[in-house]
């Protein structure tokens, strides 16, 4: 065989094993983002809009199950009566089950790198989620987020008369739990001093777990901003 067809031969293989990586490059991390959203459609309560990308480079990593990054957005989702409106995920240097993955549209993921999510709730979601949290006989009729606080308006039957009130307060986290801290009672316009407010205030002393956390992450803030409860979650950090 001369040294001509030799080089010929060379340069034939390069070019197909470019082909090759350029057709992975574009072709694997497509198919993954599709068989993640197909594994989370359902999981996430059908969502009106759900788009994974998947990030990797080079794409032949992802035979081996290694992954660069993980971008989920979805909206109008949620189950188990805790709905959002909005969720956005993103995480960095994966290792997933790509096979079963794609064969069998289950995530089998493990993180390695920083993950983080955020949800969005409506006022509407947040007091339908809430609904039922607050016993005493007290109906919850309606929900304000204002001013980075939480109005509760309310109602409560005493003594053959209804009273209605409002609490007042703010959403934090304690111990990957949302609280929320009610801090001024209002009784039909009028505030109530906290020594006679109190009994109601401790009906609204409320913590309670965020359900349906993404991959394992945990809830670490929670703020109102623009009318909206916004919560963040993070991964936990490995030992």
């Amino acid at each position: 065989m001369s040294w001509r067809k030799v080089g010929s031969w060379f340069l034939s293989l390069a070019l197909l094993l470019l082909v090759m990586s350029i057709a992975l490059q574009l072709l694997l991390p497509t198919a993954a983002a599709r068989a993640v959203e197909e594994a989370l459609y359902e999981g996430l309560g059908r969502p009106e809009k759900l788009a994974v990308k998947v990030e990797a480079f080079p794409a032949v990593e992802m035979l081996a199950g290694r992954i660069d990054g993980l971008e989920i957005r979805a909206s109008g989702g949620g189950t188990s009566g805790f709905n959002w409106s909005r969720l956005e995920m993103s995480a960095r240097n994966l290792r997933v089950d790509l096979p079963s993955l794609i064969a069998g549209r289950q995530i089998n993921v493990v993180i390695l790198g920083q993950a983080m999510a955020s949800l969005s709730l409506t006022e509407q979601e947040l007091f339908k989620w809430l609904t039922g949290q607050v016993g005493g006989g007290v109906q919850v009729t309606g929900l304000r987020l204002l001013d980075r606080l939480a109005r509760f308006d309310c109602k409560v039957r005493l003594l053959g008369r209804t009273i209605d009130f409002s609490v007042t307060g703010s959403f934090s986290v304690e111990d990957h739990r949302l609280v929320f801290s009610p801090a001024k009672l209002e009784v039909e316009g009028e505030e109530l001093g906290r020594p006679l407010a109190s009994r109601i205030l401790d009906l609204f002393d409320l913590t309670f777990p965020v359900p349906q956390l993404p991959a394992g992450l945990v809830l670490v803030e929670a703020e109102i901003m623009d009318s909206r409860l916004e919560l963040t979650a993070r991964n936990r950090p490995r030992p």
